[in-house]
């Protein structure tokens, strides 16, 4: 890991793996079984998790749209501050904000009867508008910010 993007490709590779090992068959295996058999403590977890890991990798393509972009179109200026300990600090604030930003999820998150004796791990908000409001917030800052950075770095590097 000898460079700046070598790095940021790790995280995201982090994240990524995190979400397939460890939320993937759990959300898989109880809509196959139409019930979800791991307990309140894994409901609440996986679904934090699967928020964390996806926050985390759209922050690190972020990260990577915006490195690759000072690196090719402002290359004097960057050499100064991409270091890889710049680097290791925007990955660590990547998942600051990721861990943060998710933290409703659990808050809402429940394990509840769904009819003959199976099990449903469902996300309750005690108010619509609260929940309207926080899908509203994760569109903007997870998609619609993202979107705009990294179409507008990409486009001027073309």
């Amino acid at each position: 890991m000898r460079t700046v993007t070598n790095v940021f490709l790790l995280n995201l590779a982090v994240s990524d793996l995190l979400l397939a090992a460890f939320c993937m068959p759990f959300t898989l295996i109880p809509i196959h079984l139409k019930n979800f058999i791991f307990g309140p403590f894994m409901c609440v977890a996986i679904r934090y998790a699967q928020g964390v890991s996806v926050a985390a990798s759209c922050f690190t393509l972020v990260a990577i749209s915006l490195e690759r972009y000072f690196a090719i179109c402002k290359p004097l200026h960057s050499r100064r501050w991409q270091t890889l300990s710049h680097a290791y600090k925007i990955i660590i604030l990547c998942w600051m904000l990721a861990l943060i930003i998710v933290l409703p999820i659990p808050i809402a998150t429940s394990l509840m009867e769904g009819g003959q004796g199976r099990m449903m791990c469902v996300e309750i908000w005690n108010n619509n508008d609260l929940e309207k409001a926080y899908t509203i917030f994760l569109d903007v800052v997870l998609l619609f910010i993202p979107l705009c950075l990294m179409t507008g770095s990409y486009t001027r590097i073309m």
